[in-house]
């Protein structure tokens, strides 16, 4: 089977991989197939464990805060209707969606896939399934919600009692059992139990898909001739359209919005009637005073440092991807990229802090905390600088290679 690789788009011919064999680009080393020992059995019962644990935590006591005489314990559905009752319902939907509602549509697929419950089912219904299934994936941020969770309980222990309940115990072993789940899962296995098909052709040694008209098809990881995918039918191309073009367009805005995003308060902490606005590098600067050193470098690394570094990245790509590199450049390169992708949406932590220090410390009198209007503009600062890394081709890098 001749398959292409989306990093450097050389191509390679691969065989049938036997147990906890996994091929590499031999070019770039990427991994281009990898065929985990009891992966259908691992996945399978990973995911029903996830789906358990996940409801488990919605509906049980998750984190209680006691200050003075004042006690409140919340749940996360209670939590967002928290939310809902500030009026804030695009942060809600969007908070919900990200930590709860994609993991469990990802979930829900991969159950029936792995547990051959889809022989019912039409073929294009079972592609629509899987291709929603993959344009979901990068907006699940369950893992980093749980970091939040933390962060938001050092910022409060200073001055109250924070216990953790059963459903914040459910939600750690739904993100364990959900790591193993996205840590054996392939995209090429859930295609290939489908639909079998190979790409056969003339392999000749070092030659790239550029050069051969074979094309990569980042859907379902599959390489073929055509200008559709035969497995999945997405619409093929041998570079992505406009891609730096966009890359620097999403970059901009997000540069644009972090200004707001770091001036606005990111929350407000009403305290017998007195209004104290916090932006982000306020609460970094408090947590310090306050002595909580690791959690202030956190904060500060995730919603300050990454966000800048990422779009410099992302700069630096675009004007090396239009110039010669040889290898070496051209592998540094490519290990950028997958770090900013990888990266990315870690700075979501401060935004999740906001939300959990809103819906657990509504206490009327005397302390009660709000969202700011910072919390929107950080969270689209986010949003743009992924969909500028996944607008990125680091193929694009390789095609001015210096031979």
């Amino acid at each position: 089977m001749l398959v292409t690789c989306y990093t450097c788009d050389t191509i390679s011919e691969i065989t049938e991989l036997k147990d906890n064999q996994v091929a590499h680009c031999p070019q770039c080393s990427s991994v281009l197939r990898r065929n985990m020992a009891s992966q259908h059995s691992i996945v399978l019962a990973s995911s029903i464990a996830s789906v358990i644990f996940l409801f488990t935590s919605l509906f049980f006591p998750f984190i209680s805060f006691k200050y003075s005489s004042f006690t409140n314990s919340i749940t996360l559905y209670e939590a967002f209707q928290v939310l809902l009752q500030l009026e804030s319902a695009v942060v809600a939907g969007f908070i919900f969606a990200i930590i709860v509602g994609i993991p469990f549509i990802m979930l829900s697929l991969y159950i029936p896939i792995y547990a051959d419950g889809l022989s019912r089912i039409s073929f294009a219904n079972k592609r629509r399934l899987l291709k929603l299934a993959k344009w979901l994936e990068p907006w699940a941020m369950s893992e980093i919600f749980i970091i939040g969770v933390l962060v938001s309980a050092v910022k409060l222990v200073s001055m109250a009692e924070i216990g953790f309940g059963l459903g914040f115990w459910s939600f750690v072993g739904f993100i364990l059992c959900y790591l193993i789940v996205v840590s054996h899962r392939c995209t090429d296995t859930m295609w290939r139990k489908l639909m079998v098909v190979d790409c056969d052709g003339q392999l000749v040694t070092h030659n790239r898909g550029i050069d051969e008209g074979l094309k990569y098809c980042e859907m379902c990881q599959y390489s073929s001739y055509g200008d559709h995918c035969p497995r999945c039918l997405t619409k093929l191309s041998l570079r992505k359209k406009d891609s730096l073009q966009r890359v620097l367009a999403w970059s901009l805005t997000a540069l644009i919005l972090y200004i707001p995003a770091n001036l606005l308060p990111i929350m407000h902490t009403w305290s017998f009637g007195n209004d104290e606005p916090s932006t982000i590098i306020g609460g970094v600067l408090l947590l310090w005073n306050l002595g909580s050193y690791p959690i202030a470098m956190i904060i500060f690394i995730a919603s300050i440092v990454i966000p800048l570094l990422k779009l410099l990245a992302l700069f630096m790509l675009c004007f090396y991807a239009s110039k010669n590199n040889d290898r070496e450049d051209c592998m540094k390169y490519s290990k950028l990229y997958h770090i900013v992708e990888i990266i990315g949406k870690w700075s979501m932590i401060d935004v999740f802090v906001v939300v959990l220090l809103v819906t657990l410390v509504q206490l009327g009198t005397p302390i009660s905390i709000l969202p700011g209007s910072g919390v929107l503009f950080f969270a689209c600062v986010v949003i743009s600088s992924m969909l500028a890394a996944s607008s990125f081709d680091p193929r694009l890098i390789w095609d001015r290679i210096r031979e």
